[in-house]
């Protein structure tokens, strides 16, 4: 039986497809950069390759004997021409006869986007393929806004801006039908959360969560840059970010979807569910013991 290549195996989305895959018996390969540290953190029984995009030579070993493949281009990638295209071509000569990629919620009307330059390369292909155009993680409040939350402050310029926030647990539960059920082919769909919301309505359901007042604060640009850089973030971090909460705050990031309600058969996770599930992430630590705000 042939197998699928998952790329970006440790990622926010791809550890939870490695993990639906096994959980179901699944033949897969799950595709990492440094396999000991993938191992450490998730564990020996993984069956981890070595891979990197820009590392030509660890293509074939990954390849061999795989038939489906998700994608996930990584965030430090910008050229898809350079870095992403001779992967995929090696991909298709090898045999692979479908590829689950992992866009951006409106990428199709980003032609400069690098999801799109993605999109649009496999689509003059001819392989077949599916677009999971998501919206923005949940998870990136307890991974790049984790430290500000703690402190009580989520600093972030997007205004009164709406934002469909998404789980990824969710992407990666939609990622795997697509990958081992058929139908799904030359098909784009959106995955957003269940509604809407601006910062200040994250804030207030973190507050009430975590029983402490978690405060958003809509700093100016050069504000925002200034926080970064003191937290020892690159130019090209503070860039993507701007230009992901500026789509925000232009009113461009609240589309809400209802095509993961048709593909899983329930409705996206909430906000809420979300926040109550993940509140340990945000404790704090006070005089030596650690503390929620309870």
């Amino acid at each position: 039986m042939k197998q699928i290549l998952i790329t970006g195996a440790t990622g926010n989305v791809g550890e939870y497809v490695t993990r639906h895959l096994k959980a179901r018996s699944y033949p897969f390969k799950a595709a990492v950069t440094d396999v000991e540290k993938a191992k450490a953190k998730m564990g020996p029984l993984f069956p981890f390759i070595e891979f990197d995009f820009e590392r030509p030579e660890t293509y074939a070993a990954a390849l061999q004997d795989v038939d489906r493949l998700f994608l996930v281009r990584p965030p430090h990638l910008g050229n898809p021409k350079k870095e992403i295209f001779p992967f995929l071509e090696a991909a298709v000569e090898a045999g692979v006869k479908h590829v689950v990629f992992l866009s951006l919620l409106g990428a199709q009307s980003n032609n400069l986007s690098p999801h799109r330059k993605i999109e649009r390369h496999l689509e003059k292909m001819g392989v077949p393929y599916t677009f999971l155009r998501a919206s923005f993680f949940m998870q990136n409040l307890t991974t790049t806004h984790k430290e500000e939350i703690e402190e009580g402050e989520l600093f972030i310029p997007a205004g009164h801006g709406l934002t469909s926030f998404i789980d990824a647990r969710d992407i990666a539960e939609v990622a795997t039908v697509c990958l081992i059920n058929p139908g799904h082919e030359y098909k784009a769909y959106d995955l957003t959360g269940p509604e809407a919301l601006d910062y200040q309505h994250v804030a207030d359901v973190l507050s009430s969560t975590l029983g402490r007042r978690i405060q958003h604060i809509d700093p100016s640009i050069p504000e925002w840059i200034k926080h970064w850089r003191a937290r020892g973030a690159s130019w090209d971090y503070i860039m993507v970010l701007t230009a992901i909460y500026t789509t925000a705050r232009l009113g461009f990031a609240g589309r809400v979807s209802d095509d993961l309600q048709k593909v899983l058969g329930r409705p996206p996770v909430s906000f809420e569910r979300f926040a109550a599930e993940h509140r340990s992430v945000w404790a704090v630590k006070r005089e030596g013991l650690l503390s929620t705000g309870s």
